[in-house]
Order: C-alpha cells, then sequence, then structure tokens
C-alpha cells in the first residue's frame, strides 16, 4: 500500500483523494452538454451533488 504521507525536505504532503473518476466526471458533463439534460436531473439520476457538476463544466 502507498504511503498516505509523503515527506520532502521535512515538509509533509498529504495526497489527494479522488472522490470521482474521469469517465464518470466526463459521463455526466457529457450528459448536460450533448444530450441537453439539466444539471438538476443527472443529479437526480445518480445522487451526487450538483456544485460538482458544476464546477466540472
Amino acid at each position: 500500500m502507498p504511503p498516505k504521507v509523503n515527506t520532502i525536505w521535512g515538509h509533509f504532503f498529504m495526497e489527494t483523494k479522488v472522490k470521482y473518476n474521469y469517465e464518470f466526471k466526463i459521463r455526466w458533463v457529457l450528459a448536460v452538454l450533448k444530450q441537453n439534460r439539466s444539471i438538476e436531473s443527472v443529479v437526480t439520476a445518480d445522487e451526487f451533488n450538483k456544485y460538482n457538476l458544476r464546477k466540472w463544466i
């Protein structure tokens, strides 16, 4: 298992946690942009935060 904390010159750096992978994000962004679906309908379909989707777009 990789370490969760890396040290460089005595400084600690936390690795970022990826909650949603790239394919997940692209699927829902394209649903809004290409299929003309509303953000609310996309968020309701998969139950995640609408502010995340707005940030990705």
